[in-house]
């Protein structure tokens, strides 16, 4: 009888370790062998915005609302605008975006998060039947005004760290960290009216720009019209997402493109 129900002990024990992945006793039994995969797709887009970049189509700047609205901004422009839809998967997502502003498409898209911010995204359209890929960076939150401010804040304008225009000012940036590896060098921007120049050692770039301040956030968003230098930068795009930690410091996320190639870039910048 002895020998029998050690047996069974044993063989409880073994049934338990097979349910619940634990061991039994104090032999240092196994850990899980199945983790929980990380959950890197947000639970909702509201209130939140991404950079999109895809071959051969210029920066773009998606922009949901709580009201299951979007719009798409590029150049500065408003190119896109409708309804959406969207459903998480651990680190993948649906969107299915409707555009009731210019082409009436339904399009289908399929997000994988490689992190908190950015990763990659697949796409189909209805009634055309296109379809493409490409990347998505700066995926950040637009915070809700202070308590007890109104919706757009005084009638200053906004009502967090981020200024309500630049022009005038001058901003430092530094890049920490480029997906193409060289990091360190910095540009010093300097904005009037809705123009901008920027200076890298010889290199010298004008254009135009947006500015869309929200709380302690913004988005820059840089389209190189004229150059000199080493290198032509008509034509470049840099998309940045901003947030400040200071009223004069903080941190940056980007996208350049130039060409067919885009560029992930985190930095730091100052004004001044």
């Amino acid at each position: 009888m002895q020998n029998k129900s050690s047996v069974i002990v044993r063989g409880l024990c073994a049934g338990v370790i097979t349910v619940w992945l634990m061991g039994c006793g104090g032999g240092g039994g196994g850990g899980n062998e199945n983790p929980t995969p990380p959950q890197l797709a947000p639970e909702t887009l509201a209130g939140k915005s991404i950079t999109v970049a895809e071959n051969n189509f210029p920066i773009r700047v998606w922009s949901f609302t709580e009201n299951l609205t979007w719009d798409e901004f590029s150049n500065g422009a408003l190119t896109r605008s409708g309804t959406y839809q969207y459903s998480k998967a651990s680190s993948t997502a649906t969107l299915l975006l409707r555009d009731n502003l210019n082409t009436n498409e339904t399009i289908n898209v399929n997000l994988t998060f490689t992190s908190l911010t950015a990763g990659n995204y697949t796409y189909t359209t209805t009634p055309t039947h296109t379809s493409g890929a490409g990347t998505f960076s700066n995926f950040s939150t637009t915070p809700p005004p202070p308590s007890g401010n109104p919706p757009g804040g005084d009638p200053g304008g906004n009502t967090g760290l981020a200024p309500t225009t630049i022009s005038g000012r001058t901003m430092i940036g530094t890049r920490t960290q480029t997906s193409t590896g060289p990091a360190g060098q910095t540009h010093t921007y300097t904005f009037t009216g809705n123009t901008f120049t920027d200076v890298d050692n010889d290199e010298r770039g004008t254009g135009f720009y947006t500015w869309a301040p929200n709380g302690n956030e913004a988005n820059l968003v840089l389209n190189y019209t004229g150059s000199s230098g080493p290198r032509d930068l008509r034509g470049d795009e840099h998309a940045l997402a901003m947030t400040f930690t200071t009223t004069n410091r903080g941190t940056f996320r980007s996208s350049y493109r130039s060409g067919n190639e885009v560029i992930l870039i985190n930095g730091t910048f100052e004004f001044q």
